[in-house]
């Protein structure tokens, strides 16, 4: 939380004119590909395949929390959280990589 709160400060000294609610969903957008980034590093370090399910479940969460960002996710960000009603587990490219 601590490079968030020195972000914001940051952006305020160089932008103090900018308009408050676009700053906060820029950073609503910033800390879901960050939280995003970190899930994508957990499932590529698990080596059992409950514990890879678990993390893009977890990613899954994180964007079915804040649903107006996901059009907003990098490509691969959006593949690797896409929800399961989009994609059947079974062909989910994810989860069949040697990772």
């Amino acid at each position: 939380m601590n490079t968030f709160i020195a972000l914001i400060r940051f952006i305020r000294s160089t932008e103090p004119n900018m308009d408050p609610a676009v700053f906060s969903f820029d950073l609503e957008l910033y800390e879901l590909k960050y939280t995003l980034q970190c899930i994508h590093c957990e499932w590529r370090r698990a080596s059992a395949r409950g514990a890879k399910e678990a993390a893009l479940k977890k990613a899954q969460m994180e964007v079915a929390n804040k649903p107006w960002l996901r059009s907003l996710l990098p490509e691969w960000l959006g593949l690797f959280s896409g929800s399961p009603e989009c994609q059947p587990p079974a062909s989910d490219p994810f989860l069949e990589s040697n990772g």
